[in-house]
């Protein structure tokens, strides 16, 4: 309730920006401004953070803030009601900020969150198979359990990639069919190129 009513008494132009932003896990002006699509994300930043508006610092040069928690989720949940067409366009946007940023890992999850499960895997293909060679399988198989199984079956890396994933977690007796499914999958892709 007094969250509801300390974002209440807001500007509206605070209300939106506090809304929209609420799709990021961590925030900083110039993500805010590539999601709100504004260019007053420093000038909003500055104000939450005057007005002890549920904002939290992350680092110490204060480039990096996230919100209370509570707060976060009230605001996601006004999006979700208020503006639910809305949200795959913030995620996408975040996605592609954090993209440009060589920050793929963010990249992913806003791509997987807007359901944008075509640049997602993009992504996935782009980081898991090493990461996954280095023996760290965890934000790998958090990534491919998200993709629908009709977007890994239709790569070959992500097959393999879910094929370790699940070998190295002891679950052997689903590593033959994406191991084949890879195989069939390079080996069309050899009689397209030689065709």
């Amino acid at each position: 309730y007094l969250v509801e009513e300390v974002l209440g008494c807001q500007e509206s132009s605070v209300q939106r920006f506090l809304v929209q932003t609420s799709v990021l896990d961590r925030l900083s002006a110039p993500v805010c401004d590539a999601v709100t699509g504004a260019d007053n994300g420093q000038k909003m930043l500055d104000h939450l953070q005057t007005a002890n508006l549920f904002v939290v610092p992350l680092d110490e040069g204060q480039k990096w803030f996230r919100y209370h928690h509570l707060f976060s989720d009230l605001l996601r949940d006004r999006l979700q009601k208020t503006r639910p067409d809305l949200v795959p366009a913030l995620h996408r946007r975040a996605s592609a900020w954090f993209e440009h940023e060589g920050l793929t890992s963010e990249a992913i999850q806003h791509a997987l969150a807007a359901k944008d499960f075509d640049h997602a895997a993009d992504l996935i293909e782009s980081v898991a198979v090493p990461l996954i060679s280095q023996g760290k399988t965890s934000a790998p198989q958090g990534w491919l359990e998200k993709l629908p199984e009709s977007v890994i079956m239709s790569r070959p890396w992500l097959c393999i990639g879910l094929a370790n994933v699940r070998s190295a977690r002891g679950q052997l007796t689903d590593v033959q069919p994406l191991v084949e499914a890879a195989e069939s999958l390079l080996s069309r892709s050899q009689m397209n190129r030689a065709s």
